[in-house]
C-alpha cells in the first residue's frame, strides 16, 4: 500500500509512514555513566571466579569442600545486596541518585581490594558479604 492508501484506511496508521525531522538524541553521557556502573557491578561479581577455589584451598580447606566454600564467597556478594537493594533505593530518592552511585562505586573498589588481601575463608566471606551490603548500585539502577 501506498502512503495515501494508508491515510484513507487509518489516519493514525499515516503517522508512522510520515518522515520524522525531529530526532531524539539518546542522552550519551548518561548512557556512559550507566554503563560504567553497570560494568563495575558485573566485574564485581564475577572476577572472583577464576581464582577463587585455589584461594579457598590455599585458606586451609579440605579439598572436597573447596567447591561449596567458594559458592558461599560468590554468593555472599548477592545475598548482602539482596538484602539491602530497597534501603539504598529508599536513600536515592531522599539524598539523590549522584551520591548514592559514587558511594556504591567507591564501596566496589575497597571491598575488592579487601577481599584480595584476606588470608582467612571468613575474612572472605565478611569481605564479600559487607561489599554486597554497602553496594548500592543495584537498588539505585532499579530506580533508573
Amino acid at each position: 500500500t501506498t502512503h495515501k492508501d494508508a491515510m484513507l484506511v487509518c489516519p493514525l496508521l499515516s503517522m508512522a509512514f510520515k518522515p520524522s525531522n525531529t530526532e531524539t538524541p539518546l542522552p550519551m553521557k548518561e548512557m556512559f555513566v550507566i554503563t560504567c556502573v553497570l560494568i563495575s557491578e558485573a566485574t564485581c561479581y564475577m572476577y572472583l571466579f577464576p581464582f577463587v577455589p585455589f584461594m579457598v584451598r590455599d585458606f586451609g580447606v579440605v579439598e572436597e569442600d573447596v567447591g561449596f566454600y567458594s559458592g558461599w564467597i560468590a554468593a555472599s556478594f548477592m545475598w548482602g545486596q539482596f538484602f539491602s537493594s530497597f534501603l539504598w533505593g529508599w536513600a536515592s530518592d531522599k539524598i539523590g541518585i549522584r551520591p548514592v552511585i559514587l558511594f556504591g562505586l567507591s564501596v566496589t573498589v575497597v571491598g575488592s581490594t579487601l577481599f584480595g588481601l584476606c588470608t582467612t575463608l571468613e575474612q572472605a566471606l565478611f569481605a564479600r558479604l559487607v561489599t554486597g551490603l554497602l553496594n548500592s548500585n543495584i537498588g539505585v539502577r532499579c530506580v533508573l
